[in-house]
């Protein structure tokens, strides 16, 4: 009987012992425990506790001269590049996809901003990949990045607010609206 539960035990918290042996510097944090833990999980399990999501990833103008160093910190947190295109946004894009800004005192610099210069759009799969970009990216202020996200995406490249290196896909509903825009 003894064996039995110590079987049960092994198979219920196995997944979650690699924890033990992640090294300090790895990209691995608490938030994407489920990311790291369903690598270790067989596939058939795989398939049924990790689904796969999609995501959508918008290098900005600025962003531009770094896309090889986003393209490196997107896959090196697992992301799999399902498409990839550069766009030349026009006036018309934009106030579709930023419909809720219009109006703004900012909207008109923003819509220069996106017009400036070419874009790069990825549609991009991983397990909980919503989530995961977001946090890859970090918050929209690339000062507040530095602080509390300082191996994220706009802490590194991010300059202000506004122009602040990329774009990340904040819901399902918002990564199919862009994607439809976009591709």
């Amino acid at each position: 009987m003894f064996w039995a539960y110590l079987i049960v035990l092994f198979l219920h918290f196995s997944p979650f012992l690699f924890l033990l042996c992640v090294p300090s510097n790895s990209l691995a944090n608490k938030e994407d425990i489920k990311y790291e833990i369903c690598q270790y999980l067989p596939q058939a399990v795989q398939n049924v506790a990790c689904p796969l999501e999609q995501t959508l990833a918008v290098i900005k103008p600025d962003g531009m001269a770094s896309q090889s160093l986003v393209m490196a910190m997107i896959k090196q947190r697992g992301f799999n590049v399902l498409a990839e295109k550069q766009v030349q946004l026009s006036p018309a894009a934009v106030a579709e996809w930023y419909h809720d800004k219009i109006g703004r005192d900012f909207y008109p610099s923003l819509e220069a901003y996106l017009t400036r210069g070419p874009c790069y759009a990825i549609i991009l799969q991983r397990v909980d990949a919503i989530k995961g970009l977001r946090r890859l990216v970090g918050p929209t202020n690339p000062e507040q990045a530095r602080q509390v996200a300082p191996r994220s995406v706009r802490a590194h490249i991010g300059t202000s607010i506004q122009e602040n290196a990329i774009h990340a896909s904040d819901s399902g509903e918002a990564f199919r609206r862009e994607k439809k825009l976009l591709f």
